[in-house]
């Protein structure tokens, strides 16, 4: 299972980075655990220059941008 964590605010950038990670996530079939870190303290715990970020397995793929769909199945393949 893909460890996933979308940091951010709820802004409307975070959103678009969740969608993008739900729909990579659909297309590749894969199972995968998406928890969305919204609290200021929460995001703080990670060494990022800003929100919205892409966590997956533990390491920071993104920050401060939302990438396209082919950059996450890129980064969730290399992780199945």
């Amino acid at each position: 299972m893909i460890d996933i964590q979308l940091l951010g605010t709820g802004c409307t950038e975070f959103k678009r980075l969740e969608r993008t990670v739900r729909k990579a996530v659909a297309e590749l079939g894969v199972e995968a655990s998406i928890t969305l870190v919204t609290e200021f303290a929460d995001i703080f715990a990670y060494p990022i220059l800003g929100t919205p970020a892409l966590v997956i397995d533990g390491q920071i793929k993104s920050q401060r941008a939302v990438p396209d769909e082919q950059d996450v199945l890129g980064c969730l393949r290399a992780s199945a």
